[in-house]
């Protein structure tokens, strides 16, 4: 079953950019951070988010209307999943780039990926 990203969803896209706006997030990158952090500190539970003023931002999304809708969206199991595989596919398709470009812009990508997702796996720890 495919997933709907807010990337395909007009109105949740619209939400973000409305949390961006009023200076809630400096940006969706920032966002896709906190909504990272947010999906891991709710399905584990010793997780400890490392987003600078975690509790804070969620209280203070609390008191915004729709915040709940984007969180749910982006914390969604298959949001990271597809956000990551669609940068992949980007940096793959590169044909303007030499070979051991687009290897090394992949495996950076794939370590990030790994970095976020699962910060105190034994791969991540391989990394360093």
């Amino acid at each position: 079953m495919v997933k709907v990203t807010f990337r395909e969803n007009d109105g949740v896209r619209d939400i973000i950019e409305d949390l961006c706006d009023e200076g809630i997030f400096d940006g969706k990158s920032d966002f896709y951070r906190f909504a990272s952090q947010y999906t891991l500190s709710t399905a584990l539970e010793d997780y400890e988010p490392d987003y600078q003023d975690f509790q804070n931002k969620i209280n203070e999304l609390e008191n915004i209307k729709d915040a709940d809708i984007a969180l749910g969206v982006t914390t969604d199991q298959y949001f990271q999943a597809f956000d990551y595989a669609v940068s992949m596919r980007g940096i793959l398709q590169q044909s303007d780039k030499e070979d051991s470009q687009i290897i090394n812009q992949a495996l950076e990508r794939t370590n990030q990926f790994l970095e976020n997702e699962f910060p105190r796996t034994y791969t991540v720890q391989d990394l360093e």
